[in-house]
């Protein structure tokens, strides 16, 4: 590890993620609701099939690839 710069983010893009992160961090902190939760491995779950058949679409199967 040391001396190879490839193992390690600079400090602008830790400030830069950060700066993205801090006000979804603090919106899920302050808000009524919690963000969705779904199994390790499922392909979907039913808020996002309600989300995207609400147009009248459906989400691709990925099993059996």
């Amino acid at each position: 590890m040391v001396g190879d710069q490839t193992l390690f983010i600079r400090q602008d893009n830790v400030e830069v993620s950060w700066g993205l992160l801090t006000p979804v961090l603090e919106a899920w902190e302050n808000a009524d609701s919690v963000p969705y939760q779904y199994p390790a491995g499922s392909e979907t779950f039913a808020e996002a099939d309600a989300i995207i058949e609400a147009d009248g679409r459906s989400w691709r199967k990925l099993s059996g690839l």
